[in-house]
């Protein structure tokens, strides 16, 4: 996408353009393939928080622990803390002798309970993100407002040495300013 962007830009306007559409079309292609992950991600512990519930029913009517747990194997290794707690519970259960419904029923509360809570956390940092993209794009609004009163701003941006300069000021820092956004606004989920 960023490179179909740079593509047309540099062919329309310049060399200048190019790289312009490539540092916004490859952002916006960062922010996709980010968003594409936590939803992946959040598909796996929900698949993997109604297995754990599962597994318990399945204890409960009889089944044998050691194939109930081989059984949702697949959907565990998805999420790696989940499946580390577990066969953190099947250890518990087998050292103390507690059932291990019992004790998977507590896993599965704990492991809801911290699912919220990450999803609590990615709402508040959601507005923060929101806002940084918001403020990258505000530059866009002002060269539409330029053409809107009849002026050409990326002639003067893209073709004189003041202008190339400032777009690459902006672009640093507005890159920056994502970044810095980003790590300030992670969390490790």
């Amino acid at each position: 996408m960023a490179v179909v962007a740079a593509a047309g830009a540099g062919t329309a306007s310049g060399l200048v353009a190019g790289a312009v559409a490539a540092v916004y079309g490859g952002g916006a292609a960062g922010l996709e393939l980010r968003r594409r992950r936590a939803d992946r991600h959040a598909r796996a512990v929900s698949a993997t928080l109604d297995t754990v519930t599962e597994m318990a029913a399945e204890l409960r009517a009889g089944a044998a622990p050691v194939v109930v747990v081989e059984a949702a194997g697949a959907v565990l290794a998805a999420t790696p803390a989940e499946r580390a707690s577990v066969l953190a519970a099947c250890e518990v259960s087998e050292r103390t002798g507690a059932p291990l419904a019992d004790v998977l029923d507590g896993v599965e509360g704990y492991l809801r309970q911290s699912n919220r809570l990450r999803q609590s956390a990615a709402a508040h940092r959601s507005g923060t993100r929101a806002t940084a993209v918001l403020l990258t794009m505000l530059p866009a609004a002002g060269v539409a407002v330029g053409y809107g009163i009849g002026a050409d701003p990326l002639r003067p941006l893209f073709h004189s040495a003041v202008g190339v300069a400032c777009v690459a000021a902006a672009c640093v820092l507005q890159v920056g300013g994502l970044v810095w956004t980003e790590r300030l606004s992670k969390v490790d989920a």
